[in-house]
């Protein structure tokens, strides 16, 4: 499954840059990657009809709780709208929850229902699943090889630990 920026037939020239800047090799290397963490996390039967914006955001609500709707629409990074239509959809299904504060009653908090928190539980397995799959296909030498490329697209330690305090 191709990433939605991406058809099959979008094959570029050799090593021509395609009009988005990418060179037939980072657009090939998108395209595996989108495979490996995204395209096959969709096949998780019980997503349904979620989209990958939908993960995104129960993604996004988990790493934040507790946080406000308005602190959602303000700064999940989509629009505040299509931010206010993800979270309908959510609570519809019910894989987010309302929570109110109980100390003040104007504020009322999101966070992930136990059926949100199982959904990415299971998700996560299904990916973890697929990952070592794709994983044991590799000789030893060819795991070390890719072990040495993802750790130069790694932060630095200094970095992800500020980012992890955001």
């Amino acid at each position: 499954m191709p990433p939605p920026d991406r058809q099959e037939n979008d094959a570029p020239e050799a090593n021509a840059p395609a009009p988005d800047g990418k060179t037939p090799a980072l657009a090939s290397l998108w395209d595996i990657l989108w495979e490996i963490f995204l395209g096959q996390a969709l096949a998780v039967p019980e997503l349904g009809a979620l989209t990958l914006a939908h993960l995104r955001l129960l993604y996004w609500i988990r790493s934040r709780t507790p946080v406000t709707w308005q602190e959602a629409r303000r700064e999940f990074g989509a629009s505040p709208v299509k931010t206010a239509r993800l979270m309908r959809a959510l609570l519809r299904r019910r894989l987010l929850e309302r929570c109110g504060d109980p100390h003040d009653p104007r504020i009322v908090y999101l966070r992930l229902s136990a059926a949100g928190r199982l959904l990415l539980f299971r998700m996560e397995a299904y990916q973890r699943r697929y990952c070592r799959a794709l994983l044991r296909q590799l000789s030893p030498e060819e795991q070390v090889a890719l072990a040495r490329s993802l750790c130069l697209l790694a932060p630095p330690e200094d970095e992800q630990r500020a980012r992890d305090k955001e």
